[in-house]
């Protein structure tokens, strides 16, 4: 009988000079790339065709202006689904913490920003259990859906964030920011 080994953590962490970066690569579904790169397929020639169509002779306006309408309907979901592919592929969590700041770089469903807490406004950073919605069309980690392993409080908010890791990972490097001395008992309590 083989003994299951035990898991590795996905984060990566680094040292840095002024304070540590934690990069957590994304947690990717095969079942959404690979649907999703079939239905790009289909969804690029359907917009070429209306494309072609769009400038034939004798087309009558009504009928090109609702192929216009069309394609710009076309061309925002072509945006998101290619976003959503980049974002199965390359969408990393970034977390850089400093003695003075707290940064979470995530990607979002528009843009990828950055926000910079105040680390001495960061409040009850704890993990978070794990919330069980987690399945085959809605994965754990999935970009966008405002899950995380991490969170602490923001004033009057809760900020979430370290999506895609379990909660004896997010321990972990709570464990290690405590021990790099980049957040204190204050930052707990």
């Amino acid at each position: 009988m083989a003994v299951v080994q035990p898991a590795g953590g996905r984060a990566i962490i680094q040292t840095t000079l002024n304070g540590a970066l934690i990069t957590i690569p994304p947690r990717r579904n095969w079942f959404i790339i690979l649907f999703l790169g079939a239905w790009t397929g289909g969804w690029t020639f359907g917009g070429g065709m209306a494309l072609r169509n769009l400038f034939e002779p004798g087309m009558p306006l009504f009928a090109r202006g609702f192929l216009l309408f069309w394609l710009c309907g076309w061309a925002v979901a072509l945006w998101f689904v290619g976003r959503t592919l980049y974002l199965q592929f390359f969408g990393q969590e970034l977390i850089s913490a400093t003695r003075d700041l707290l940064t979470i770089t995530r990607p979002g469903r528009w843009t990828t920003r950055p926000a910079s807490y105040a680390i001495n406004e960061v409040r009850r950073l704890r993990t978070a259990p794990s919330s069980g919605t987690a399945g085959f069309f809605r994965p754990q980690g999935f970009p966008g859906h405002g899950q995380g392993a991490l969170v602490f409080d923001h004033g009057m908010r809760s900020v979430t964030f370290a999506s895609g890791i379990d909660e004896p990972e997010a321990r972990h490097i709570l464990d290690f920011l405590r021990d790099q001395g980049l957040i204190n008992e204050a930052n707990l309590a």
